[in-house]
């Protein structure tokens, strides 16, 4: 999967401070599945290969949109980058930090850079510009912020995050009958 730098980027995302330690968010997003139990639009989290830079896995969201993600750069106890998407091109570059706050407090924060005129290709160029302001910035937010919101749930109280916990995504959720 490649990422093409030179297209342009919409930059989304989210910070949000969990009562645990930094070495205690560190390793409940570097995990190996991290997202099933964590992430409130995750139906699967399937590894490949897990091992730092160059780990692989799967997400498969309720909707049924399966996503490859290719961890591009690891940096122990504070971070990662990973481009994300399906088949030959990636729809987005995705930098997940940790940082202390204090002995017992620290930020997750998720920076998405996502290249709209990859996700919004099957709609019309002129349309584009208006889709990405009025749709597809306000629903990757929405997204972005339920998931750091299910790490700080699961790790602040062990327990797993619920389908939609935080609020439907029009992109991702399935409605529930």
């Amino acid at each position: 999967m490649h990422y093409n730098d030179r297209l342009p980027t919409l930059p989304i995302h989210a910070q949000y401070t969990i009562n645990a330690s930094s070495a205690q968010v560190w390793h409940a997003i570097s995990a190996p599945g991290n997202l099933n139990g964590t992430h409130p639009f995750c139906k699967s989290n399937q590894v490949k290969k897990w091992n730092g830079v160059g780990s692989v896995d799967t997400i498969e969201y309720f909707n049924g949109v399966r996503l490859k993600r290719i961890f591009t750069e690891w940096t122990e106890g504070k971070g990662y980058e990973l481009i994300i998407g399906y088949g030959k091109q990636a729809v987005a570059k995705v930098d997940w930090e940790v940082t202390a706050k204090s002995e017992q407090a620290a930020d997750l924060i998720i920076r998405i850079h996502l290249i709209p005129s990859i996700v919004l290709k099957r709609y019309p160029k002129v349309f584009r510009s208006l889709l990405s302001k009025i749709y597809l910035v306000p629903t990757m937010k929405k997204y972005v912020e339920s998931v750091v919101k299910g790490f700080k749930y699961h790790i602040e109280t062990g327990q797993k995050v619920q389908p939609n916990q935080f609020g439907y995504n029009r992109m991702f959720s399935v409605r529930q009958a």
